[in-house]
């Protein structure tokens, strides 16, 4: 029997869901823009959940804007549950 989940509810709360555009379209998701220490350069990739039928297939040439930052798709990790991780890179100017 196959995984069903209503993710609406993550999506929804004002806790978790953010408004962003995947590709120009006005997407509800959940962002996260995780550690970053300048002094020993450790970090992680900023990453954008998002509704597996919004996501985009492929990375080459997807951006994503969160908060009027523009990111780039340098990756996309369906879970098989609805839901896709997009893990994304700032586009620096």
């Amino acid at each position: 029997m196959a995984f069903v989940e209503d993710m609406a509810a993550f999506f929804n709360d004002a806790e978790f869901g953010l408004e962003m555009l995947v590709d120009g379209v006005p997407v509800i998701g959940i962002f996260d823009r995780p550690y970053f220490d300048p002094v020993s350069m450790a970090s992680t990739q900023p990453t954008a959940t998002v509704p597996t039928d919004l996501a985009p297939v492929t990375p080459d040439l997807s951006t994503v804007v969160v908060m009027g930052v523009l990111y780039v798709v340098r990756n996309v990790q369906p879970d098989g549950t609805g839901m896709t991780t997009l893990v994304l890179e700032k586009v620096t100017v």
